[in-house]
């Protein structure tokens, strides 16, 4: 070609080597020439568009755009064969785009591929692209580890946003299948607003750690916004009365869970049944609840819940079904905690309501032997006791005993008269404790089992004499137990219940002095009346105007119940305003009448008058 053009310029320039042809002669030697260079051009032309490589590579790329990945791979790797230098931009573009295609036809190749192509050309602009692809082909073949280390090298905003999209739900999945769902929930939140097709499945795998973490109205919000979507509506309903369930909305789920019930699998119909008669449970509504948990026991087995066994019970038990709740009480009264203590005192009230009064009385035994909940505790000991009684008449027997421990342990109870009812009924029964008294005074030789009897006799007389209001006597009747000094708790009960007898008589400082032996007893903190104790205290030192430690000890008591908001806790705030009242300091009067106020359990016109009258020589007209 070089020479064609050269031979050309010196024909045209060089006229003086031609000088002596003729005209036509010449003009024939120029056409001839410019043939010959037209013909050198248009051979270069077919070398370049048959010959070379380009046409494998410039087809693969057409059929790549239209998605046929099988012929284009094929042309690609002829266009790598055909180009022998490695560093050819053209042979590391075909090499890119033929690892492609076998990432899109999922070729057993495709990782390798990728993984080649990044050790042999570690600086192509292309890399960063195929890290991409390659967590991408190890999504698909769920190594998901590996995807996540590939995604790690890709820099997100190299990506197309369709891509970003598709990154980000992939790699969030990838985190959700390794437990990583901090990381999972960080890139499914990045696409839940932004319209895809990775769109709704990135929102239900949102809700779904929402849900699992607890955080039920994020999850709820998600779920619902799920319900119109054709692949998650069938699941959206369960998480939904999954959630009102944990989150207290029983009439919310009441609404869609019997529907859900009839249309959903029989796999899933046992749980339905369940939440559905807990809903009714929890709102009290038994009668609706007993067909629903009677289902779902029905389709459970044996593998059911000792709280839905209680909770069938309790469903019959208040519908008056007593033999059919028997037997889920039952089940659930052998362990130790507060479910398996009220189990046996509802046991009890079946068995009682049944007429089978020795079952009612072993089943009040295990209930105030647990001891997990107070209020059960006080009840189940005093049916216990009554129900002794009415079983054996023996005044010896466990029902004696029950009732002592039941006025000692509960001094301000309900039952507390007609538990002594029983004992007096009991001592008249035996020629009463005086009787027994007198017999064991008798004896001379007594055995420490018969000292201690002795010591609670007299005790027991005391307190006896106590709710006689027999005052003088109860106080003798503390003293001789006192001498005894068997036992240390009932030493701590005689101190206190002489205590409140001096203090009955209005003897204060006497009163006060046996409380303070008391509470420094050792063990006497344990004694139910120890915090008592402190307000009597106050009470005591009130009544003979010594209002600094009466204040001291009303101040000890309130701290000892803050939080309470019993009466007893009111009326004490009261008596700590009165003393600053008294001492004239308003402002302190003043915040214990509104902890009165707050209370609100009783006198609270009283402590609205006193804090008005702190109020005044404060200045605080405006307050007053």
């Amino acid at each position: 070609m070089q020479f064609a053009m050269v031979l050309l310029l010196l024909i045209l320039k060089g006229k003086i080597m031609f000088r002596n042809m003729k005209y036509n002669n010449f003009k024939i030697l120029v056409f001839s020439s410019i043939f010959v260079i037209a013909s050198l051009g248009l051979h270069a032309q077919k070398t370049a568009i048959y010959d070379q490589p380009s046409e494998y590579y410039q087809t693969g790329l057409a059929l790549f755009s239209k998605q046929q990945f099988g012929a284009s791979q094929h042309l690609f790797k002829k266009a790598i064969d055909e180009i022998k230098d490695p560093y050819s931009i053209m042979r590391i573009n075909a090499e890119y785009y033929s690892a492609l295609c076998a990432v899109e036809l999922f070729n057993d190749d495709g990782e390798l591929l990728l993984i080649n192509f990044i050790e042999n050309h570690p600086e192509s602009m292309h890399i960063k692209h195929v890290y991409y692809q390659l967590g991408i082909f190890q999504y698909r073949k769920k190594a998901y580890s590996r995807a996540l280390k590939s995604f790690k090298k890709v820099d997100i905003y190299d990506l197309t946003k369709k891509d970003q999209i598709e990154f980000h739900f992939k790699r969030g999945y990838a985190y959700f299948k390794k437990d990583s769902v901090e990381q999972a929930k960080r890139n499914f939140f990045e696409i839940i607003n932004k319209e895809s097709k990775y769109q709704p499945p990135a929102m239900y795998y949102y809700s779904h750690i929402a849900y699992t973490e607890g955080n039920y109205e994020t999850a709820l919000k998600g779920f619902l916004s799920l319900k119109e979507d054709n692949v998650f509506k069938p699941v959206v309903p369960y998480y939904v009365t999954h959630i009102y369930y944990m989150q207290k909305r029983y009439d919310e789920l009441l609404k869609i869970a019997p529907k859900l019930l009839e249309t959903s699998t029989p796999k899933r119909q046992p749980e339905i049944a369940r939440l559905i008669g807990e809903a009714y449970f929890r709102t009290e509504h038994y009668k609706e609840a007993i067909p629903y948990l009677e289902r779902y026991y029905k389709m459970s087995g044996n593998a059911i819940s000792a709280t839905n066994r209680y909770q069938m019970a309790y469903c019959y038990y208040n519908t008056g079904e007593y033999e059919k709740a028997i037997p889920y009480f039952q089940a659930v009264s052998s362990s130790e905690d507060k479910m398996a203590q009220n189990a046996n005192y509802h046991l009890a009230i079946c068995y009682v309501r049944i007429g089978n009064k020795p079952y009612a009385l072993e089943a009040f035994r295990e209930a105030y032997k647990n001891d997990k909940d107070a209020r059960i505790t006080e009840d189940a000991i005093y049916n216990f006791a009554k129900l002794s009684y009415e079983l054996d008449y023996n005044p010896y027997n466990q029902a004696l005993s029950a009732f002592e421990e039941y006025v000692t342990k509960y001094p301000n109870s309900e039952h507390r008269e007609q538990a002594m009812g029983y004992l007096t009924k009991m001592y008249l029964s035996t020629n009463n404790y005086a009787q027994a008294q007198k017999s064991i005074e008798k004896i001379q030789d007594k055995s420490p089992e018969l000292m201690l009897a002795y010591q609670r006799i007299l005790f027991s007389r005391g307190v006896q004499s106590f709710v006689q209001s027999d005052y003088k006597s109860a106080v003798s009747f503390f003293n001789h137990s006192l001498d005894v000094n068997k036992d240390k708790s009932y030493n701590a009960k005689s101190l206190y219940w002489k205590a409140e007898s001096y203090y009955r008589m209005k003897i204060y400082q006497a009163s006060i002095d046996a409380y303070k032996l008391f509470l420094n007893m050792p063990g006497a903190f344990v004694e139910p009346n120890y915090n008592q104790a402190y307000y009597n205290i106050g009470y005591a030192y009130f009544m003979i105007k010594k209002y600094e430690e009466s204040n001291k000890n009303f101040r000890i008591f309130t701290h000892n119940l803050e939080g309470q908001n019993t009466e007893i806790l009111n009326d004490a705030y009261n008596r700590v305003g009165d003393s600053y009242f008294i001492r004239s300091e308003f402002k302190l009067a003043v915040s214990s009448y509104d902890k009165a106020i707050d209370i609100g359990k009783r006198d609270v016109d009283y402590a609205l008058y006193k804090k008005a009258e702190s109020l005044g020589p404060l200045g605080d007209y405006h307050a007053k």
